[in-house]
């Protein structure tokens, strides 16, 4: 078992959680947090066995499916747009995963950083302070309107 890959794993999965209601203006609650790591952990799970025998992006694809059925289960979100959201709230987590990978290869080679280890818990801390940064714009701050307003166009 590759234990960075179970990091970069589960982080991905509770920061996607936090994006999701980030997203939706909502607030996190005490109950949540744990669902969140407990979701995260089972999503981590099903990835590193789903990653022994399919790519990588099978694997991502399945869990996407995994955090809907475990948003709707656990979380009880029974909004019709949770798909999207979903979809954004991991779009914008693997946006700044990527940023931040891009940010952290600098110092990976002035400073000469050959520890896996290292370099993965530096990307995901700067993830984190990109993905509150973004909610802490002003736009931001109140989730996405498109997704929280109710369209009368039936």
């Amino acid at each position: 078992m590759n234990i960075d890959l179970i990091v970069k794993i589960f982080f991905i999965n509770v920061l996607t959680y936090f994006v999701f209601n980030k997203v939706k203006n909502r607030s996190i609650i005490k109950s949540e947090i744990v669902k969140t790591v407990l979701a995260s952990a089972l999503g981590t799970i099903t990835y590193m066995l789903l990653n022994k025998y399919t790519e990588h992006i099978a694997a991502n694809i399945i869990l996407y499916f995994i955090q809907i059925i475990l948003l709707k289960t656990l979380f009880f979100y029974e909004e019709e747009n949770i798909i999207t959201t979903n979809l954004l709230a991991n779009a914008i987590v693997y946006i700044g995963f990527v940023i931040a990978m891009l940010i952290e290869s600098i110092p990976m080679y002035l400073i000469k950083i050959h520890n896996n280890t290292i370099n993965i818990i530096i990307i995901l801390i700067i993830e984190t302070i990109l993905i509150i940064g973004f909610f802490n714009i002003k736009r931001f701050k109140k989730g996405f309107d498109f997704l929280n307003n109710k369209s009368s166009n039936d």
